[in-house]
């Protein structure tokens, strides 16, 4: 069993260092220093309720193993990383990475994945409800022994704690199943959103104005083809609806597509980010929604060029923005609400060699951190602060 930290640590990290470049007209990155050691992998980026930043990565642990990370930014700056779990397992490809998401007033949970009975991936779960100084005992939202999919959960922030969406890999299919994780660590509300996901692909989960809404990709069959469009469902009084395609691209991917949708949401408005390679939809599409995830409108294309990552998207004043990757580069747009998008720019070239992608909402800009090769090949992780403008005028609210 992995060790979780149980006592806190009272320290406060420097503040940052800052550089900026402008990798082209009408977007600023400005690079900040990340409270990661070089070595880190696998950055993601959070953001509850309490208007503070958690940024979680995985490290080496000597002799041999990993341990996952957590380090909170306020207005002072990035707080002393501490740790949430050691991992025995050293060998990153061996599974998903671990994550922290942040949950309402202060909780996080923390997932990662252990080995279990017959070599199955098991998905394990702790929670913090003191900003993650401590943590409950390791609890498993899965039923015995089940195979989990290779790829990430999803959260989504409940009044009941932490929502979480996982794909459980079964005889006849993958399935896609949710459960909500309470302050005492223990999952409630198990329920099966499909029996037919995509094994492959990543769900995506928010909180919207009438609960939580998760997209993911579907397999169907038809005519002997199996399409693999993105779908919806909503979670309201703590009830499931109907699942609900957001458009029927009717893509049937050769082998499996390794990628699913982004969601952002505020109040009734969600955007959904996808790629597909169907005939009349080649590339990265967004979609609105205006009835918080109940109806969504004909998408947009927002590139079409070919790629393999998980796209992100953020609402960042009124408007959606957006990131997809294109032959290894990553560009970003940003689109206004119910409207078209606006030019889109590279954001990191190929050569960079960004295996991930992760941001949050900062003020009226982006918080972006991905993981990318140092000098000698090391991996670490960057961070840097990204805004968008039209001309002279930024972002709304900005």
């Amino acid at each position: 069993m992995s060790r979780l930290t149980q006592r806190p640590r009272l320290l406060a990290l420097a503040g940052l260092a800052l550089a900026a470049c402008a990798p082209g007209p009408g977007l600023r990155v400005e690079r900040l220093d990340a409270p990661a050691p070089p070595g880190a992998t696998a950055p993601a980026l959070s953001a509850g309720n309490r208007g503070i930043v958690s940024l979680s990565w995985v490290e080496p642990r000597p002799p041999r193993g990993r341990r996952l990370r957590l380090a909170e930014r306020d207005s002072l700056g990035w707080r002393r990383p501490r740790t949430i779990v050691e991992l025995a397992d050293a060998d990153p490809a061996r599974g998903p990475d671990p994550g922290v998401h942040a949950g309402p007033c202060g909780m996080y949970l923390a997932d990662w994945r252990e080995a279990a009975a017959a070599g199955a991936a098991g998905l394990w779960t702790a929670v913090s409800i003191d900003g993650g100084w401590t943590w409950t005992a390791p609890d498993a939202p899965t039923e015995g022994a089940e195979r989990v999919a290779p790829v990430g959960v999803s959260t989504f922030p409940s009044f009941e704690g932490v929502g979480l969406v996982w794909l459980r890999a079964g005889g006849a299919g993958t399935e896609l199943r949710a459960a909500v994780v309470g302050g005492d660590g223990r999952p409630v509300a198990a329920a099966l959103l499909d029996a037919h996901a995509c094994r492959c692909c990543p769900a995506a989960a928010v909180h919207a104005a009438l609960g939580a809404v998760v997209a993911y990709r579907a397999e169907r069959e038809a005519d002997g083809r199996t399409s693999q469009d993105i779908v919806v469902r909503r979670r309201e009084r703590q009830a499931w609806g109907p699942a609900r395609v957001v458009h029927a691209d009717g893509w049937a991917a050769p082998g499996c597509p390794g990628h699913g949708p982004a969601l952002a949401a505020r109040a009734d408005t969600v955007v959904v980010v996808w790629r597909s390679a169907s005939p009349g939809r080649v590339g990265v599409s967004l979609a609105w929604s205006f009835d918080a995830g109940e109806h969504f409108g004909a998408p947009i294309t927002l590139g079409a060029g070919a790629g393999t990552r998980q796209p992100v998207v953020a609402f960042v004043g009124g408007s959606a923005v957006a990131a997809w990757e294109e032959a290894g580069a990553w560009r970003v747009a940003r689109v206004p609400a119910g409207g078209q998008q606006a030019p889109a720019f590279e954001l990191l070239p190929a050569s960079a060699g960004v295996r991930r992608l992760t941001w949050v909402p900062d003020g009226a800009q982006v918080l972006a951190a991905w993981e990318e090769a140092a000098a000698g090949g090391v991996p670490q992780v960057a961070l840097a602060r990204l805004r968008l403008t039209e001309g002279a005028r930024a972002w709304p609210g900005s």
